[in-house]
């Protein structure tokens, strides 16, 4: 994911897109990082690897197996593990059943699409619904869709109706049988754009909000209110008490640079109304698709990265925020990314309070890693890092690690 070697314009600066960014009411102020809580408190095992490396899979839990599509690997460290990192976008799947944690992912039917990393989806009952992705070849970025289902113990893809656009990198998440998608990026395999797709047709891309009812399929996909947000992709996504709640992202400015977002919204969709919330408490965002919430109240924020940039709902950028946390660089193995940093911080956010808090910070560093929460445990699988070491052994820059973690819930609000 190159996208993170980008360094963003830390100056204020407006500008405008061809479209009125949305009038959003202000945030509650950030709280101080110094004074957040910690909520959740995790002990780290090492869950069973991948077959692979990669990033940028889709990962999710379906009829009680986590399944794994999609993803890209970029080759480093195969001198390392030979055969562990063959470079190229993925379009194979792999299921692991939790009643068999100890047995090893096995091999699904692949996508049948395109191979491409970054795809969008959820599952909804017992089946997988994905979309979107992109990759370095035409059409780069994908709005085609697909359904995997589990029935009879064989599993089967067949072809959804496509997004409206391409994109990668936005938010889901399902209420009832109805799923949810927020924003995401457009990619013409020299740029990825939020404020548009590509053509600049579309405005305000990473705003968008749009429905898709499972029961329905042959209807497609229906517009809603956007967000009034800044536009993004990578939004934290999550469903509680019939509300949606899109926490974060990142943003790629008009002159291609990379922005973080910080503001936050939950939306209800029986009102058609979307309510700001607390912004971020420091300026690292963007997290991966995954099932986020935990004792249906706290979003789980991983290893946002931080940028030089915030991009704001008015379209303005403002300078970074806040101290990340990193454990420090292992970049003996990697030294063409010397200067790209990635962090171990893990924050939280509570939906009851409007307030953030953190957790356990990960045991190395990392950025867009995906998490699957089920029950009181987290399946965390790495997406950059600069490589590290477990129990002695070596994983590299696009892992096929799978970090796995015992959630404990903290006495926090009794302070």
């Amino acid at each position: 994911m190159r996208i993170l070697q980008v360094l963003s314009v830390s100056l204020v600066v407006s500008f405008c897109v061809n479209a009125a960014f949305a009038d959003a009411p202000a945030s509650p102020a950030p709280q101080a990082q110094a004074d957040l809580s910690a909520m959740l408190e995790f002990t780290w095992t090492a869950g069973p690897p991948m077959p692979q490396g990669m990033q940028d899979n889709h990962v999710a839990l379906v009829h009680g197996w986590l399944v794994s599509v999609g993803g890209f690997c970029g080759g480093y460290d195969d001198d390392w593990k030979p055969g562990k990192y063959p470079r190229g976008f993925l379009n194979k799947t792999w299921g692991l059943d939790l009643a068999r944690e100890d047995a090893e992912w096995t091999d699904l039917p692949p996508l049948p699409g395109a191979p491409r990393q970054a795809m969008e989806g959820t599952s909804v009952g017992d089946s997988l619904y994905v979309w979107g992705g992109f990759s370095y070849t035409e059409p780069y970025a994908y709005q085609d869709g697909y359904k995997l289902s589990r029935k009879e113990d064989a599993w089967t893809w067949e072809p959804l109706p496509p997004l409206p656009s391409p994109a990668a990198w936005a938010g889901c998440c399902a209420l009832g049988s109805n799923i949810y998608c927020l924003g995401g990026c457009d990619y013409d395999h020299e740029n990825f754009y939020t404020l548009t797709d590509r053509t600049g047709k579309i405005e305000r891309l990473g705003a968008r909000l749009l429905v898709f009812d499972t029961e329905t399929p042959d209807a497609g996909w229906r517009a809603l209110t956007p967000c009034p947000g800044t536009p993004r992709g990578f939004p934290a996504t999550a469903v509680v008490d019939g509300n949606l709640y899109f926490i974060g992202g990142f943003a790629v400015s008009t002159t291609g640079s990379y922005c973080n977002v910080v503001d936050s919204w939950r939306y209800d969709p029986a009102a058609d109304r979307w309510q700001r919330l607390r912004d971020l408490p420091i300026s690292g965002s963007g997290t991966s698709a995954g099932s986020l919430l935990y004792k249906d109240r706290y979003v789980l924020l991983p290893c946002g990265y931080q940028y030089e940039s915030v991009m704001q709902p008015d379209g303005s950028l403002a300078p970074k925020y806040g101290e990340p946390s990193t454990i420090g660089s292992t970049w003996k193995n990697h030294p063409t990314l010397k200067d790209t940093h990635y962090y171990n911080h893990c924050f939280v956010y509570d939906t009851r309070s409007d307030l953030y808090g953190t957790a356990t910070f990960l045991p190395f560093d990392d950025v867009a890693t995906i998490t699957v929460i089920h029950g009181d445990t987290a399946y965390m699988f790495p997406g950059e890092t600069a490589g590290f070491r477990w129990n002695g052994k070596y994983f590299g820059h696009h892992p096929e690690f799978v970090l796995k973690g015992a959630i404990r819930e903290r006495a926090w609000e009794e302070r």
